[in-house]
């Protein structure tokens, strides 16, 4: 009988040893969301800094992943963009920052009808920008510089001020409107020098890019035109350009 009692409790122990060596079993959505834990869901983007664009009425908002997003209705105004005081962008702090928080895409949103010379000149990280069709014109100088920048589209622009995308040496796509009427000189100065292609997309359709041309053909006038000087590259694209919806 002592050796039937004493093999009951040998096995008792070694059953309450397991239990306390077994390793908790964890829930499998608990903590899903902390990167700690390899997380399926990162956290949504929050806002770093924003506020109104100058005397205008449109607002700026700079995400914590990097997207600057230019919101409102109407014209961006003017700002001088070598200035160390208030009227430079007021994401300048973010055009060339190392730190945890830099510009690298950029939405204008639809109901923004302007936007200002050189307003995203120097932004070294942006690689893409979404422009609403809204906007009908690059001005100058407004994305000269951005070297890392990749794709723009911009449906509505029919018009590509001097120097425009001057030095965007990375740049591989460019989607513009198909009533393209003007393209000033220098506005693709030096791009496309290190990705090695450079494409061009029309929004609209083929007849709308022949009479464009027509257009510019039949005109004296300067403001209907794409001049050769330092646009030679987009120029050469044009003879194999891809039309998409608008």
């Amino acid at each position: 009988m002592w050796k039937r009692i004493l093999a009951l409790g040998l096995a008792f122990c070694m059953a309450a040893l397991f239990a306390a060596c077994k390793t908790p079993e964890q829930n499998p959505n608990e903590n899903e969301n902390d990167p700690t834990n390899g997380g399926l869901e990162d956290a949504a983007p929050t806002v770093v800094e924003g506020g109104t664009i100058g005397e205008s009425a449109l607002t700026w908002e700079l995400k914590s992943d990097g997207t600057l997003y230019i919101k409102g209705t109407g014209e961006m105004g003017e700002f001088d963009v070598n200035s160390a005081i208030s009227t430079r962008q007021p994401w300048h702090d973010y055009i060339a920052n190392d730190g945890s928080v830099t510009i690298k895409k950029l939405v204008v949103e639809s109901g923004v009808t302007a936007l200002a010379e050189g307003a995203f000149q120097g932004c070294i990280n942006l690689e893409s920008a979404e422009v609403a069709s809204t906007v009908t014109k690059i001005p100058y100088q407004c994305f000269s510089r951005c070297t890392m920048l990749r794709t723009i589209r911009a449906k509505g622009v029919s018009v590509v001020d001097d120097f425009a995308f001057q030095y965007c040496a990375m740049l591989t796509t460019l989607t513009l409107s198909a009533s393209l009427c003007s393209v000033w000189d220098g506005a693709f100065f030096e791009i496309a020098t290190q990705s090695g292609s450079f494409a061009v997309r029309l929004a609209g359709t083929a007849e709308e890019w022949s009479a464009a041309q027509d257009k510019m053909n039949e005109s004296d006038e300067d403001d209907f035109e794409i001049f050769e000087e330092g646009n030679q590259t987009f120029i050469e694209a044009l003879e194999n350009v891809t039309f998409v919806g608008k």
